[in-house]
């Protein structure tokens, strides 16, 4: 069943089914995030925890594909709520369709549709998880899209090939079932596929070659990487990327903490990293009753900001931080976050009582 209340949300929130799935445990999974005109999150593995995340006021299982891409984004998306119905996605790293009649984020596990909010589908070890933007023209007279459907391209590629030579790559589609189709006129490595899907790429330089498949219309395929070698000898190791978010961890601080006295001072560390600490970064906010604030690294001073919102400030590179606040904390109900990201670009996922911390100031 489709629902259709604007073709914006119709696009973002696809299917509902009767029952959300039991929560499932902590898996490892990979996330990809496909934006209009980019890839915003590359294919990378992340581990969900049973912590719940907070979006629109409500509780999103942190073992759920929305408990993933909170994982894979550090935090950096946003939701609606259908009462009842549970979480729509409006936005992924700032690409935001909460007021387009026609966008919006589609979520595919397994190369299949998800028939209910991200927020209530579990997940299992070695699931994948794709978010794309799809596209609804909706037709009231037949109650649903009167465009073809966006759907997700994959791409097959050989792991190596010889310098000076080319090979054979195939570009397929996925249908909200999961069923593959070939795609033709599909553009790869240059190269544009034929009815079976088929293209001949070249591979004139040594090294290491990303391939990715794109066609209007559609989702763009994962990223897959070709070593190609010379003849002189065995073809070179591919390059393994560091996907690996750098650890981190607050201190001096005790998740659901109530304190008499609020402190002043912010502290912690972050663990050895391969590519390097490139920055950390703090978000702190405050909620008394029903206003909140964000604390801002520029101004050094709380401001007023929608609840459930507030932004990052930078603080160094340093593995061991402090940072000094103006005055201790007064009153009210703090939410701290630490993330750390390293010269890969990885982030550190927020996770309750290590990355994240709640304390209360009486």
């Amino acid at each position: 069943m489709k629902l259709k209340l604007t073709a914006g949300l119709a696009a973002g929130f696809i299917a509902l089914s009767a029952a959300p799935a039991p929560a499932a445990g902590p898996a490892t999974v990979k996330v990809r995030v496909e934006g209009a005109s980019r890839t915003l999150v590359d294919a990378t593995q992340v581990t969900t925890t049973t912590a719940p995340v907070s979006k629109a006021g409500h509780d999103c299982s942190g073992t759920s594909a929305g408990g993933a891409l909170d994982r894979a984004t550090a935090g950096n998306w946003d939701a609606g709520y259908f009462n009842g119905l549970g979480h729509y996605v409006t936005a992924i790293m700032g690409e935001d369709y909460s007021t387009s009649p026609t966008d919006g984020w589609t979520v595919f596990v397994n190369h299949k549709s998800i028939s209910q909010s991200p927020c209530l589908t579990e997940l299992q070890a070695g699931d994948d998880v794709v978010y794309f933007v799809s596209h609804c023209e909706f037709d009231p007279a037949i109650n649903d899209c009167s465009n073809a459907p966006v759907l997700p391209l994959g791409l097959t590629a050989p792991a190596s090939a010889p310098q000076g030579t080319s090979a054979q790559v195939t570009v397929v589609r996925y249908d909200a079932g999961g069923a593959a189709a070939p795609v033709a006129g599909a553009s790869v490595g240059g190269a544009v596929t034929d009815a079976a899907g088929h293209a001949t790429v070249g591979f004139s330089n040594a090294g290491t070659v990303r391939l990715t498949a794109e066609k209007p219309g559609f989702a763009r395929s994962e990223g897959v990487d070709v070593a190609v070698f010379t003849d002189k000898g065995a073809p070179p190791p591919v390059p393994v990327p560091d996907r690996t978010p750098p650890t981190a961890s607050l201190a001096g601080l005790t998740d659901h903490a109530v304190l008499k006295t609020g402190p002043r001072e912010l502290r912690g560390r972050v663990g050895a990293d391969p590519s390097g600490i490139k920055a950390v970064k703090l978000r702190l906010t405050k909620r008394v009753g029903k206003t909140c604030w964000y604390f801002s690294g520029r101004s050094e001073e709380f401001k007023r900001v929608g609840c459930g919102k507030g932004a990052y400030f930078a603080i160094g590179d340093r593995a061991d931080w402090s940072y000094l606040l103006p005055s201790r904390l007064g009153k009210g109900r703090y939410v701290l976050d630490a993330v750390a990201i390293d010269g890969a670009g990885n982030r550190t996922p927020l996770a309750r009582g290590t990355t994240r911390v709640v304390f209360t100031v009486r």
